[in-house]
C-alpha cells in the first residue's frame, strides 16, 4: 500500500511518514498541492492520501476536490481517486463540515496522534485490527487496547471555536452574526452524525 503525504511543512511530513514506515507503508511526500496532483497523475499505485489542511495556494479540501478530477492511468473508471484524510490544527467546525461535505473519509485535529492516524487508515482501508500494529506507538495516558475516546475526536475543539465565536457575537450584539453561525452549526451537527463520529 503506498500513501502520499502531503504537507508544505517538511517537519511535519517526516513525522507522519516516519510512523508510517514504522508499520510497513511504503510512503511519498509531497510540499504542495500542486505536487500531489502531479503525483497522482503519474502514480495510479498510490492508495490514500494524507493531506494538510492549511497549505499556501491550495488548500486540503481545495486539493481533494481537484484529485477527484485526475484521470490516472490508461482507463479513469480502473484508478479512481483515493480516499484522503485530513490533518487539520484549525480549530473551526466549519473546516469539518465542509471536508466531510467534500468527501474526506476520516478528519484528524492536530497535533497528530499516530495510534489515531493508524485507526482512520485501518477504517478508510477496511483493514483488519491486527493489520496495522500499534504495539510500538506511545499511547499517553491511554491504555493500550483501550478504545479511543469520543474526547479525542475533533468534535470538541471545533465545538470549543463555535462557542468562543457566539460570545463574541453576543457580546458586539451582532444578531446576523449569531443567525449565521446557528445556520453553520446545523449543518456542521448534521454532517457530524451521517459521519458516524458520535457513534
Amino acid at each position: 500500500m503506498r500513501i502520499l503525504v502531503v504537507d508544505d511543512v517538511g517537519y511535519n511530513r517526516i513525522i507522519v511518514t516516519k510512523a508510517l514506515q514504522k508499520h510497513g507503508f511504503d510512503v511519498v511526500e509531497a510540499a504542495s498541492g500542486d505536487a500531489a496532483l502531479q503525483m497522482l497523475s503519474r502514480d495510479s499505485s498510490i492508495g490514500l492520501v494524507i493531506a494538510d489542511y492549511m497549505m499556501p495556494g491550495m488548500n486540503g479540501i481545495e486539493l481533494f476536490k481537484k484529485a477527484s478530477l485526475i484521470v490516472r492511468g490508461k482507463d479513469a473508471a480502473a484508478v479512481p481517486c483515493p480516499p484522503f484524510i485530513l490533518l487539520t490544527a484549525a480549530q473551526d467546525f466549519r473546516v469539518l463540515h465542509d471536508a466531510k461535505r467534500a468527501g474526506f473519509k476520516e478528519v484528524l485535529a492536530k497535533p497528530l496522534d499516530v495510534e489515531r492516524l493508524l485507526n482512520a487508515i485501518r477504517s478508510v482501508l477496511g483493514f483488519p485490527e491486527e493489520s496495522v500494529s500499534s504495539s510500538e506507538v506511545s499511547h499517553g495516558d491511554t491504555k493500550q487496547g483501550e478504545p479511543e475516546s469520543k474526547a479525542s475526536k475533533p468534535i470538541s475543539p471545533m465545538l470549543q471555536q463555535a462557542h468562543t465565536q457566539i460570545k463574541q457575537a453576543i457580546s458586539a450584539h451582532d444578531a446576523a452574526r449569531l443567525a449565521e453561525i446557528k445556520k453553520e452549526l446545523e449543518g456542521a451537527i448534521n454532517e457530524i452524525e451521517k459521519s458516524g463520529l458520535l457513534k
